[in-house]
């Protein structure tokens, strides 16, 4: 049987991490990205989607199934997968980096390993592999913003990562990969115009898929063998050429995946996290009112997602709900000039109509720089951005950023994260839940099973 290049690339990548040692450093990196994951999907339990995903996972209770962060009862692997993919994803506060956001694979991974009984470690290594595949598919070509395709590495990465978990062979893996891509080809329609609900939970509905196909597998489901390169696959579709499958393998840039994907400072998407802090730290030099102009610069793939750039100008200047209003640059740097920070309260509804803060938008323009799209080149890219603030006065303020905070060439420190943590869990655990639940995560790799863990997770009230 003749199988695409692409499929055999991942196949071995999934065979030689799973074999080989886990390093302390990746170990450290997967934990402090389950921390991140874990506070995000906290944070969560007060948004909207919360009760939506109880409601669906208690239809579908299972005794013997998969657990929901603040649900008391178990479902199946596939919805639990769901809704904790849709809770971590829903604030956009979860990691960023190597094509898109990788821990929205995580509740595919967790939902495996608990079902399958698999240790923390295993766990780990399955997020190891995961976001190799993720990185390796996008080094091998898989840039689809033009083709109109959405974040299709993550039902493919959390696919590789749950047949690492479940050890499937050769041609298990195989099968599951395909069933994976075959069926799951997402619109890019869900990151254009005034967002919806399905913004955040796209991303959920891919790990469920990644989910079903595994299962799929492991119980002997076949699939096309070339999924990729066969009449009919996903190249013809997209008329793309063919991916170099030998940038799949494992650390080709010398850094591991894990160890190259940044943490958020604040809940809006990553191309604002510079901006805003510019926003922040030049607040104190100027009086709101004295401002005539701010003009921001940015790469292509920022003016393109948050800046008016795919033809959504007016959604951008006037968000209408809070998906979009995360993912408007004129909103975020109006209130980040207005208050000094952007929390999860800078969405309340009230504040999307806020006079003031419209009154700041309208004088915001956002450009794309050819130069600075140069500099976001890469594996590990920076994320470049310039702002210029013309005051009535006369007078011009300019700054500019490079890798902010949070970012893998400016790491979040220990005490930064932890920080964030509280703060998205401060109104459903106290301190010393807190703490226990923290710890719970970083002994993964020391316990056999990850039920500490999962019945802390369970036990969150919502």
């Amino acid at each position: 049987m003749h199988y695409d290049p692409i499929v055999e690339a991942l196949v071995a990548l999934i065979r030689d991490t799973r074999e080989s040692a886990l390093p302390s450093a990746i170990q450290d990196r997967a934990v402090n990205h389950l921390i991140d994951a874990i506070g995000c999907a906290i944070g969560a339990l007060e948004q909207r989607v919360a009760p939506l995903c109880h409601t669906l996972a208690r239809a579908s209770a299972c005794d013997t199934g998969a657990s929901v962060i603040g649900l008391g009862t178990r479902t199946t692997p596939e919805i639990a997968a769901f809704c904790n993919t849709s809770l971590i994803r829903s604030l956009d506060f979860n990691d960023t980096g190597i094509g898109g956001h990788p821990s929205d694979m995580l509740g595919a991974l967790i939902a495996i390993a608990e079902t399958s009984h698999a240790s923390g470690l295993d766990l780990i290594r399955g997020m190891h592999c995961a976001y190799e595949a993720f990185a390796g598919l996008r080094r091998a070509g898989l840039r689809l913003r033009r083709q109109h395709v959405d974040q299709l590495q993550v039902v493919l990465g959390a696919v590789c990562g749950c047949a690492a978990i479940l050890l499937l062979n050769d041609d298990q893996t195989r099968h599951a990969i395909s069933l994976a891509l075959v069926p799951n080809v997402p619109l890019r329609v869900t990151r254009t115009g005034s967002l919806s609900d399905w913004k955040g939970s796209a991303t959920a509905h891919a790990a469920m898929s990644a989910v079903f196909a595994a299962r799929l597998a492991s119980l002997g489901m076949t699939a096309p063998a070339t999924p990729f390169a066969g009449t009919a696959g996903l190249y013809e579709l997209l008329q793309i050429e063919p991916w170099d499958h030998t940038k799949i393998s494992p650390l080709s840039a010398g850094r591991p995946a894990l160890c190259s994907v940044g943490l958020k400072r604040f809940p809006a998407e990553y191309s604002a996290q510079g901006p805003i802090a510019m926003a922040i730290s030049i607040r104190h030099e100027v009086v709101l009112e004295q401002i005539e102009s701010v003009t921001v610069a940015l790469h292509y793939d920022g003016w393109h997602e948050i800046g008016g750039g795919q033809g959504d100008r007016d959604e951008k200047w006037r968000p209408a709900t809070r998906e979009s209003a995360d993912h408007s640059l004129p909103f975020l740097l109006a209130s980040a000039l207005r208050d000094g920070d952007i929390s999860l309260s800078t969405y309340d509804e009230a504040r999307l109509c806020d006079p003031q803060i419209l009154a700041l938008v309208d004088a915001i323009t956002v450009s794309h720089d050819q130069a600075l799209t140069q500099q976001h080149a890469g594996e590990i890219p920076t994320w470049p951005s310039r702002m210029t603030i013309r005051l009535r006065s006369g007078d011009i303020l300019v700054r500019s950023t490079d890798s902010p905070a949070g970012h893998p060439n400016n790491p979040m420190s220990a005490c930064e994260l932890r920080a964030k943590f509280d703060s998205l869990c401060g109104t459903r655990l106290d301190a010393v839940s807190r703490e226990a639940l923290i710890h719970a995560i970083v002994t993964l790799h020391e316990g056999e099973q990850l039920g500490a863990l999962l019945t802390k997770l369970r036990a969150i009230a919502c």
